[in-house]
């Protein structure tokens, strides 16, 4: 299994990035402890940026995903994935 991707987000505390349902499968199954590379803290923003650009390595954006997941970038103040405006 590959190791979930974290933010850091306060002491002890921290967000996933990638591997949601890694985690939801470990936890159902009772497994405590997983490999995780944790980032420092991110802003919302660089988080859904992060997001995006991991999710469209893996498998292709459709159009409808494409222009939803740069809506929700430029509401966060993100113009286009990897910088802020």
């Amino acid at each position: 299994m590959s190791p979930l991707l974290v933010s850091k987000h306060g002491p002890r505390r921290y967000l996933i990035i990638d591997g949601y349902r890694r985690f939801v499968v470990a936890r159902d199954l009772g497994i405590k402890k997983l490999a995780c590379v944790i980032h420092p803290p991110m802003e919302s923003g660089d988080r859904e940026a992060l997001r995006l650009s991991l999710y469209m390595t893996f498998k292709p954006l459709t159009q409808a995903e494409r222009l939803r997941q740069l809506r929700r970038l430029r509401n966060l103040g993100i113009t286009s994935p990897g910088t802020q405006s």
